[in-house]
């Protein structure tokens, strides 16, 4: 029970990490074909709603390379039945960390789209760790127009395999709405965005009372 509950931890992990990484658009300026953002640091805040109602704050600099995710909302797991969500989902480069401050608990694994070469990653529509312009298109993805998200244009992707729209920013999005949006999905929507500023590096740092697993070595050793 407790290894499928890291499994999903994880599998929330690498789809959150999606929802907000575009890198790599060929279409965009030599930034954008070297880094994972258009922009060297920045923070921005989330409105969470359906299944997850909340609020999720992150923090990137190094042009996304690091980045800190932090997640405060209630998840509905059952029919009048809510569980408190309080977590950090970190990525380093090579890896990622993912800390639940409410459990104690704390996992990391290697970064799939550290490790592999651009064109080598899948792009099987549950794996969204690494999803851009390109891949939306290659996806069945069709660019459906401009719209603006906290006052930032965004190029809007619409994306029937997916069954969602994304407002795409400088390789980050912004936005994801379900076409279908029902109690059980998630909306994303960004409601503050400022770049170019230090973050602090307290932002990046793990916990110290909380022990981390490494589930890179547990898997190599089944």
């Amino acid at each position: 029970m407790k290894h499928t509950k890291l499994l999903f931890f994880f599998g929330w992990c690498i789809l959150a990490s999606g929802l907000t990484a575009c890198g790599g658009n060929k279409t965009g300026s030599n930034t954008a074909k070297t880094h994972r953002y258009e922009v060297e640091s920045g923070e921005i805040s989330y409105r969470l709603n359906g299944i997850q109602q909340g609020y999720e704050t992150v923090y990137f600099d190094q042009w996304g390379a690091r980045e800190a995710r932090y997640t405060k909302a209630t998840l509905k797991v059952g029919s009048n039945v809510d569980r408190k969500v309080d977590r950090m989902i970190l990525t380093d480069k090579e890896w990622v960390y993912s800390i639940d401050f409410l459990e104690k608990t704390g996992t990391k694994m290697r970064n799939p789209a550290y490790d592999q070469n651009p064109k080598q990653i899948s792009l099987n529509p549950q794996d969204l760790s690494r999803i851009n312009a390109q891949k939306l298109f290659k996806l069945g993805g069709q660019k459906t127009g401009q719209d603006q998200v906290t006052d930032l244009t965004c190029d809007v992707w619409e994306v029937k395999r997916l069954a969602a729209k994304f407002w795409i920013w400088k390789q980050i999005v912004l936005k994801r709405i379900p076409k279908i949006a029902t109690e059980r999905t998630i909306t994303r929507e960004a409601v503050r965005v400022t770049t170019g500023q230090k973050i602090a590096d307290e932002k990046f740092a793990l916990p110290k009372n909380i022990e981390i697993q490494d589930l890179s070595t547990k898997s190599l050793s089944h």
